[in-house]
């Protein structure tokens, strides 16, 4: 989630400030909120704020919650995202400590490429 500060046209909040969720904390906050079934719409309206471009990241969503199960051709069940507080999704982690978790992880990787495709493996 961030809040931003937003311009001061009359089309913002009185504040000129916004809290915008992530597409992944709206869909946790409705299973959380107690919605056993959360779906995603496969096609989107044709409105460039639901697409993603070169310049910039889809802006806008859409998604059902339900309390019983649905079926629709455009509907696909959302996963609830799990996201421990640990590594790079720990909040107060300190950037060394993000970077070194980074190069561990790259260095876990490549070490099992590499073993991987040496002969004799």
């Amino acid at each position: 989630m961030e809040l931003l500060d937003e311009g001061t046209t009359k089309d913002q909040g009185l504040n000129f400030v916004a809290f915008y969720p992530t597409e992944a904390c709206l869909i946790k906050m409705l299973y959380r909120a107690g919605f056993p079934y959360v779906y995603l719409f496969q096609t989107l309206p044709e409105n460039p704020v639901y697409r993603d471009s070169i310049k910039r990241k889809r802006e806008r969503t859409m998604m059902v919650a339900a309390k019983i199960e649905l079926s629709g051709a455009n509907l696909m069940p959302a996963e609830e995202p799990i996201c421990p507080v640990v590594g790079l999704f720990d909040p107060w982690a300190t950037r060394l400590v993000k970077t070194r978790y980074t190069v561990g992880k790259l260095r876990r990787s490549l070490m099992k490429a590499l073993r991987i495709s040496s002969p004799g493996a």
